[in-house]
């Protein structure tokens, strides 16, 4: 497959280095391909670059699992590897001065109860349906997905378990930080 990049991007990416492939209309959309090349041909107009990428690709009784045209996204790394604190993107409160999350903890006065307190956060990359945040919240801390517009500091809630999603590389079951 071929990829179009930016040429601000370009100069970041390196052959050999794994790339996540996002195939839309598969059941298990998200696939590893590799940079195979990088053409140093440019685009004049777009100011793009292509990049070739491989990945492997299913024939069943000579039919092609991945076909020509369909619509995929491909995820590259163009920065530094760093490590982030997710959130889910419905765990943002937007509107204010500043996106909060609102984090879940025991109330100072019952320890029995569990209440919200918003906590405000800068916003990072965004990977699928997560996001990055920085602030005063730690990973393993329970944070309030659904309803959380509603919410007021100090309201008691009940927290419920978020079921284990999928790891967007292998579509396996992994535990989920939220």
């Amino acid at each position: 497959m071929k990829v179009h990049v930016l040429e601000n991007h370009v100069p970041h990416l390196r052959v050999g280095t794994e790339v996540t492939v996002e195939i839309v209309a598969l059941p298990q959309r998200f696939r590893q391909g590799k940079i195979v090349a990088i053409i140093p041909q440019a685009d004049s107009r777009a100011r793009t670059f292509p990049v070739k990428i491989r990945l492997t690709n299913t024939i069943t009784r000579g039919d092609p699992l991945i076909k020509a045209g369909m619509l995929s996204r491909v995820t590259l790394p163009t920065g530094a590897r760093t490590r982030a604190l997710l959130v889910p993107k419905d765990a943002l409160v937007l509107g204010g001065r500043q996106a909060v999350v609102y984090m879940v903890e025991a109330d100072r006065k019952d320890p029995k109860k569990q209440v919200v307190r918003p906590v405000p956060v800068r916003l990072g990359v965004a990977v699928g349906k997560d996001i990055q945040v920085i602030g005063e919240i730690q990973a393993g801390q329970q944070v309030v997905v659904e309803g959380n517009e509603r919410l007021r500091p100090g309201m008691e809630v009940i927290a419920r378990p978020v079921p284990p999603v999928p790891d967007a590389k292998t579509s396996k079951p992994t535990e989920s930080q939220r």
